[in-house]
Protein backbone atom coordinates (compact mmCIF):
# COMPACT_ATOMS: atom_id res chain seq x y z
CA UNK A 1 0.00 0.00 0.00
CA UNK A 2 1.05 3.28 -0.90
CA UNK A 3 -0.09 6.15 1.08
CA UNK A 4 0.31 9.73 -0.28
CA UNK A 5 0.54 12.57 2.35
CA UNK A 6 0.25 16.40 2.22
CA UNK A 7 3.34 18.37 3.08
CA UNK A 8 5.59 16.25 5.02
CA UNK A 9 5.40 12.33 6.46
CA UNK A 10 2.98 13.31 9.16
CA UNK A 11 0.66 15.82 6.95
CA UNK A 12 -2.93 14.58 5.90
CA UNK A 13 -3.48 11.14 4.07
CA UNK A 14 -4.82 12.44 0.63
CA UNK A 15 -5.53 8.58 -1.16
CA UNK A 16 -4.21 5.20 -0.14
CA UNK A 17 -3.29 2.66 -3.06
CA UNK A 18 -3.34 -0.69 -2.80
CA UNK A 19 -0.89 -2.29 -5.06
CA UNK A 20 -0.80 -6.48 -6.26
CA UNK A 21 1.85 -8.44 -6.17
CA UNK A 22 2.97 -8.57 -9.73
CA UNK A 23 6.28 -8.26 -11.88
CA UNK A 24 4.41 -6.75 -14.45
CA UNK A 25 4.37 -3.15 -15.18
CA UNK A 26 0.55 -1.55 -14.81
CA UNK A 27 -1.03 1.75 -14.56
CA UNK A 28 -2.77 2.08 -11.37
CA UNK A 29 -5.41 4.88 -10.83
CA UNK A 30 -6.90 6.82 -7.60
CA UNK A 31 -8.82 9.29 -6.51
CA UNK A 32 -7.40 11.94 -4.08
CA UNK A 33 -9.94 13.22 -1.49
CA UNK A 34 -10.25 16.85 -0.60
CA UNK A 35 -7.93 18.44 -3.14
CA UNK A 36 -5.97 21.29 -1.78
CA UNK A 37 -5.39 24.93 -4.03
CA UNK A 38 -2.15 25.98 -5.43
CA UNK A 39 1.44 24.32 -5.50
CA UNK A 40 1.59 21.95 -2.88
CA UNK A 41 4.68 18.98 -1.51
CA UNK A 42 3.21 15.45 -1.38
CA UNK A 43 5.12 12.76 0.22
CA UNK A 44 4.51 8.97 -1.31
CA UNK A 45 5.09 6.50 1.65
CA UNK A 46 4.93 2.77 0.68
CA UNK A 47 3.93 0.99 3.75
CA UNK A 48 4.11 -2.79 1.88
CA UNK A 49 6.59 -4.15 -0.11
CA UNK A 50 9.33 -3.39 -2.17
CA UNK A 51 8.30 -1.98 -4.99
CA UNK A 52 9.30 0.07 -8.47
CA UNK A 53 7.95 3.20 -9.65
CA UNK A 54 8.15 4.62 -13.00
CA UNK A 55 6.50 7.49 -12.80
CA UNK A 56 3.49 9.76 -11.04
CA UNK A 57 1.25 11.61 -12.83
CA UNK A 58 -1.30 14.29 -11.63
CA UNK A 59 -4.65 15.53 -13.54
Amino acid sequence: ELEVRLGNINGNIITKINIDNTNDWKIIKSKIENIPTGVQNIVVINKGKKLEIDWISFE
